[in-house]
């Protein structure tokens, strides 16, 4: 079988990143290894939020290098304000970096990218790449049993910074957004239990958090969920492959990319919320997310059946 050296962000107690790993395994017919690559090697880089890292800087290019379902929205920006340093979410911009991103992405033999705002950012740079979808909107859980009360289940999972930066408390927006004079019932999902979980007791003191579940139990919890509002990418696209309401709270540029290709509306600094709420429709959302996914899978299958072609060539 062909070995595939990956490099990602994994084994940092992050769902999400985790999550791809395991979906790139499941996805792609090769036997996918975290290493470090040497001279000649296929090397495959996941999870796009990878290049705006700095320890990009530390790698250089050693065998044939192909990026897999990757997120360019850093680029984006950076396309946007070369001027200077910016800060978009939690991410501080080096535009010293980026150059160095754009022309080592010029030497990939195979770019294929998550969403259609990285087709068009790279596309613009005069670098070729194929349109996909994330690999997670495709990706099959193990069934694992478990148990959930009757009655509405809301699964949360939002950066500990939200409240900061949209002034609004959670608490009473699940109350206002749902029309129910008492909560319903809450679950938070921390994909990184430094940076989300502070925030599960700001949205109720019975919050049930799944923070020391294991990953398969984690996943079939979120299928039970009624409606899930996420600021992290990976709920909300495994929320969606589950066809699940999905409500992205758009706190960085991929949120926005993949909120834009399903075909759907986050709430963000610019919405007004009052009117996101009197408008929302939990019935007509889920079409919504259904009709998206499904467009995506599709996307993410295609490209599936055409890698395996380069790959063998």
């Amino acid at each position: 079988m062909t070995v595939i050296k990956q490099i990602g962000f994994n084994n940092h107690s992050n769902f999400g990143d985790d999550l791809i790993l395991d979906a790139m395994k499941q996805s792609l017919p090769y036997d996918i290894i975290c290493d470090n690559p040497i001279k000649n090697e296929r090397v495959l880089i996941g999870g796009g939020q990878l290049i705006a890292e700095p320890f990009w800087d530390k790698f250089d290019i050693l065998g044939r290098w192909f990026g897999y379902a990757l997120g360019i929205g850093p680029l984006y920006k950076y396309n946007q304000h070369k001027a200077g340093p910016i800060e978009n979410g939690d991410v501080h911009y080096n535009p010293n970096v980026h150059e160095k991103i754009v022309k080592t992405l010029k030497n990939f033999e195979r770019i294929t990218v998550r969403d259609t705002m990285s087709y068009n950012t790279l596309k613009n740079m005069g670098i070729d790449s194929v349109l996909t979808g994330d690999p997670v909107i495709n990706m099959k859980m193990n069934e694992v049993h478990v148990n959930t009360p009757d009655g509405l289940k809301i699964g949360v999972c939002i950066r500990n910074d939200f409240e900061q930066c949209y002034h609004i408390n959670m608490k009473e927006y699940i109350k206002f957004l749902l029309g129910f004079d008492g909560l319903p019932e809450i679950y938070y999902f921390p994909f990184s239990v430094k940076d989300d979980f502070p925030q599960a007791k700001f949205i109720s003191n019975n919050t049930k958090c799944t923070v020391f579940m294991p990953t398969p139990m984690i996943a079939n919890l979120l299928k039970h969920m009624d409606v899930i509002i996420s600021s992290r990418l990976h709920m909300l696209i495994l929320g969606a492959n589950f066809g699940i309401p999905i409500i992205p709270i758009i706190n960085h540029i991929k949120i926005e990319a993949f909120a834009n290709d399903m075909g759907i509306e986050g709430v963000s600094q610019n919405i007004n919320i009052k009117d996101h709420i009197n408008n929302l429709n939990l019935k007509k959302l889920k079409q919504k997310v259904i009709n998206g996914r499904d467009k995506l899978q599709e996307r993410e299958l295609g490209n599936k059946r055409e890698l395996k072609k380069w790959m063998d060539d």
